[in-house]
């Protein structure tokens, strides 16, 4: 956190590198200045490689793009590279009290990245052993989305903003895992599954073109390759975009011709309000 008066950031280190509990509970003793506001900015889960500049409103991250750059993609077990970013800015306005416990302060945070998932609907009438990457192994890849881009955090109309730029291809790769069932299991008609959440970068993709593509095995190793272009499925309001704090919760209903692709847009809130002592 940071904490700043009318003057400007007083104090850019301030509650720096802190690990702290869903409870709100942490190490340390550390006093909130009456009058001030506090900036914080946090990483989920920890990671020290995350870090405002000197000015407090820069982000960068060490070890990943060029020139700090932050980076989403997945690992090779489908894992999540890009942290989830939460930030919010408080005013501490009790006075103080001397002997008296410095009471509370809360935040409210907000998510700088977006979010978006998938479930699998088996409606073919059949038993399904693995949805695999278009070629029969390895993951699921979603191709055509940014990748790497520039984190800033400002302050407008009194009210704390995330402000992304200079998006660009890098070099990360989105995927999901390999969906497998251990023989004699099956995935049986009428039942679902679903992907852990992928994070990204909030972003507008109205001119590019997003897409997955898996293959279908189903029981006695027949199979059928699928594409879904996410780019055709508008994400609310008209629009093609992932906006910052949303999350995008895809269906995905495989039937025994082909499939059908939904998408429900809903506010990404997993026990966002912080209170620190």
């Amino acid at each position: 956190a940071s904490r700043y008066n009318a003057e400007g950031y007083v104090d850019n280190n301030f509650f720096n590198n802190v690990s702290v509990a869903q409870d709100g509970t942490y190490e340390g003793e550390y006093y909130w200045t009456p009058g001030a506001g506090h900036e914080f900015f946090a990483v989920y889960p920890r990671d020290l490689n995350y870090a405002l500049d000197a000015t407090g409103k820069i982000l960068s991250v060490a070890g990943t793009g060029p020139n700090g750059k932050v980076q989403a993609g997945t690992d090779g077990s489908g894992n999540n590279i890009l942290k989830d970013i939460l930030y919010d800015i408080a005013l501490y306005d009790e006075p103080y009290v001397p002997g008296s416990n410095p009471g509370k302060i809360k935040f409210d945070l907000k998510h700088a990245c977006s979010a978006i998932s998938f479930s699998i609907n088996n409606l073919s009438g059949k038993e399904i052993i693995s949805i695999t990457a278009f070629g029969g192994n390895g993951n699921v890849e979603i191709a055509g989305l940014y990748d790497e881009g520039n984190l800033g955090f400002s302050i407008a109309d009194g009210l704390p903003a995330a402000r992304w730029s200079s998006l660009a291809d890098g070099v990360m790769s989105l995927t999901l895992p390999a969906m497998t069932v251990t023989y004699p299991d099956v995935w049986s008609h009428g039942t679902e599954r679903t992907w852990d959440t992928l994070i990204l970068i909030p972003q507008n993709f109205a001119s590019r073109k997003v897409q997955m593509s898996f293959r279908v095995t189903y029981k006695g190793y027949t199979y059928d390759t699928y594409e879904v272009t996410l780019s055709d499925i508008r994400t609310g309001g008209g629009g093609y975009e992932y906006q910052a704090g949303k999350h995008y919760k895809y269906k995905i209903d495989i039937t025994n011709q082909d499939i059908m692709c939904y998408v429900n847009i809903v506010p990404w809130i997993e026990d966002e309000t912080i209170v620190l002592e």
